[in-house]
Formats: structure tokens, C-alpha cells, sequence
């Protein structure tokens, strides 16, 4: 597994333990927008699209608790206009 699907893998889980840790949010929507952006490059596009939502995702779920994080909601606007994603 490469480094990025372990990190990915490692912040997920620590996000699942503690719902609340913005900062281990803030890492794994780091780790999804390189890999969407990485799987762009590639090309596979539904890798991109799958790791950009899944970040979309995490953005929101990051804006929830803290609704003035500027990391989280210029994520928020690069995932729509790269890869066209809105958070379900």
C-alpha cells in the first residue's frame, strides 16, 4: 500500500474514533484532495471523483464544528471547481 492510501487509511480510522478531532479531519481532507488530485494526473477518473467527494465530504463535516475554518471552506470551492463535487 503506498504511503497516501496508509495515511489515508490511518485518518480515517483516527476520524471514526473521535468524531469532534477537526485536526485529524483537517489532515485526511489533505491526504483525499492529493490523492483525487494525484489519480486526476493519472488518468482515473473515477478515483479522482471518488477521493474529491470523499473530501467534499470531510470539509463539511470539518465546517460543522468549526464554521469559520478557512482550510475547510477553500476546499470546499477548489473540490467544486476541479473536480465539480458538492458534500451529500
Amino acid at each position: 500500500m503506498s504511503l497516501k492510501g496508509k495515511s489515508n487509511c490511518r485518518y480515517t480510522l483516527a476520524c471514526n474514533l473521535d468524531q469532534h478531532n477537526v485536526h485529524m479531519k483537517l489532515c485526511l481532507l489533505r491526504v483525499l484532495k492529493e490523492i483525487a488530485r494525484s489519480a486526476r494526473a493519472e488518468p482515473d477518473d473515477e478515483a479522482a471523483r471518488s477521493a474529491a467527494q470523499r473530501a467534499s465530504e470531510t470539509a463539511s463535516a470539518i465546517v460543522k464544528y468549526d464554521a469559520e475554518n478557512a482550510e475547510a471552506l477553500a476546499a470546499l470551492v477548489d473540490l467544486y471547481h476541479e473536480f465539480g463535487v458538492t458534500s451529500r
